[in-house]
């Protein structure tokens, strides 16, 4: 990570990582993300910074918590669905049990 400060302009930039901008998000007046081609984010850029500098650190933590949280939902995604679809699977076992015991009764 690199964080750069352009004191003429009051901007600060913070560079995530390396790679083409292919688009970018503005999260509030002052603050814009710069994304990837994948939507991820790879900069930000800080309008008055001197104003908001104090936060930043508290804003970065936050970013690169969500980044943990988008990765470790990426790696897990497919097992998730997996366990998803066995229990629907189970479930719909168990109600098929449960009407043929109820007929069985009937009988």
């Amino acid at each position: 990570m690199e964080i750069n400060y352009y004191k003429d302009e009051d901007i600060m930039h913070i560079v995530i990582s390396e790679g083409p901008e292919r688009g970018s998000a503005e999260v509030s007046p002052n603050i814009t993300l710069e994304l990837d081609e994948n939507r991820e984010i790879i900069g930000i850029e800080i309008l008055e910074a001197s104003n908001v500098v104090e936060h930043v650190p508290e804003y970065i933590e936050d970013l690169k918590d969500e980044a943990r949280w988008n990765s470790s939902f990426a790696k897990t995604q497919d097992k998730l669905v997996a366990a998803a679809r066995q229990v629907r699977k189970e479930i719909k076992l168990k109600q098929s049990n449960y009407v043929g015991d109820d007929e069985k009764e009937n009988v």
